[in-house]
């Protein structure tokens, strides 16, 4: 995906151009900059590679083939965004393959700084120039899937951020609520209502007692009752204290 295409095309290109403009001495020197710039880019001399282009671009300015490759040098650098602007300069080369290349290796910046948009419209122009470029058609699938993988991911860690919220707010909400001053603690058990007595019942039982002690008063006829005996009257009942 990463790669950048190569450089043979131009450099060819270029130096027919200084030949037919009537200039052997300095086309001669421009090929042999382009020439001794490739060479130390294959050998990872990227810094060395770059000052030759370089040179070589201010005996040539505007050349469509030196930017292709100072824009090269500056991806395998990192430096993405600066090689976009010098792929850029290229995508209205002459030649077909060139600006071709141009496009494809804008998309791959675009792609390295996962700017999917910016990389598919690249990739697209790409195949529309070249309809059979296969890496651009893998590339342009990539940054599809990358991208909706990327919306998906956004979309799932929105939700959670406004489930979050909503707890919060929640939390919020029920702090503020006052609290009831008469509010029963937790785990208290509510008391029972109390039951209605039966009416008579009372009456009954102590009738039964005053039987009783009237009746052992009977068994002691001949002596006289410690204590006087009084029944409770028989429309109420004795009063008791809950």
């Amino acid at each position: 995906m990463s790669r950048a295409r190569g450089m043979s095309g131009p450099i060819a290109t270029l130096a027919m151009l200084w030949l037919l403009a009537g200039a052997p001495a300095l086309a001669e020197s421009v090929p042999g900059l382009v020439s001794e710039g490739n060479r130390l880019y294959k050998e990872g001399k990227l810094a060395e590679a770059l000052e030759r282009y370089r040179l070589a671009e201010k005996l040539s300015p505007g050349s469509a083939a030196l930017h292709y490759n100072i824009g090269n040098v500056l991806y395998k650098q990192g430096e993405f965004d600066k090689a976009y602007d010098e792929y850029h300069q290229a995508f209205s080369a002459s030649e077909r393959e060139l600006a071709e290349g141009a496009r494809y290796n804008a998309g791959n910046a675009h792609f390295a700084k996962k700017n999917w948009p910016d990389a598919i419209r690249n990739y697209q122009e790409a195949l529309r120039m070249s309809p059979g470029d296969m890496d651009a058609k893998k590339n342009l699938e990539l940054a599809l899937l990358q991208m909706q993988e990327e919306k998906k991911k956004q979309q799932q860690q929105q939700k959670q951020q406004d489930q979050k919220k909503d707890d919060k707010n929640n939390q919020d909400q029920q702090k503020s609520q006052p609290q009831e001053k008469n509010q029963s603690p937790q785990n208290t058990p509510k008391p029972e209502p109390r039951e209605q007595k039966q009416p008579g019942n009372e009456k009954e039982r102590i009738s039964r007692e005053e039987a009783l002690r009237i009746l052992d008063a009977m068994k002691e006829q001949d002596k006289p009752p410690k204590d006087q005996i009084k029944a409770p009257p028989p429309d109420r009942r004795p009063e008791k204290d809950w």
